[in-house]
């Protein structure tokens, strides 16, 4: 039997995994790099860059979330959640060079294949948890 602590060890720059905060919201984030004892990855959505411990998969403060699933996401999906990091990634670039540019509402929506892809990962993660020691 896999162990928490392996799954969270195999995990490798680029691949995604989910995280919950001891408050409810989660992220799918993809691993950006990882060291010996840190894994240091970027929420595809709200482009948070967070660390986290690689034995326990808990996050450093000030960030309270935890991996709860390392499990791999179909392609499809996969290609989706790393479609909206890029276009996330672009929106806070171009925001750091132009300060005063607001993406426009019709670019946050989601679409269809967007929507999919947010609830297929609700419930494969779920359904995917990492043992809790």
């Amino acid at each position: 039997m896999i162990t928490r602590a392996s799954a969270i060890r195999r995990l490798g720059e680029g691949d995604l995994f989910n995280a919950e905060h001891e408050a409810g919201p989660t992220r799918i984030c993809v691993v950006m790099s990882v060291t010996e004892t840190t894994i240091v990855a970027r929420s595809t959505t709200v482009q948070e860059i967070i660390e986290f411990d690689r034995e326990t998969g808990v996050a450093t403060p000030p960030f309270y979330f935890v991996i709860t699933s390392v499990a791999t996401l179909p392609q499809d999906i996969r290609d989706i959640f790393l479609e909206l990091d890029r276009k996330y990634r672009e929106g806070k670039i171009r925001r750091a060079k132009e300060p005063g540019w607001v993406r426009p509402p019709a670019d946050l929506a989601l679409t269809e294949d967007q929507d999919r892809a947010f609830q297929f990962a609700h419930d494969f993660y779920k359904e995917n948890l990492l043992p809790s020691e």
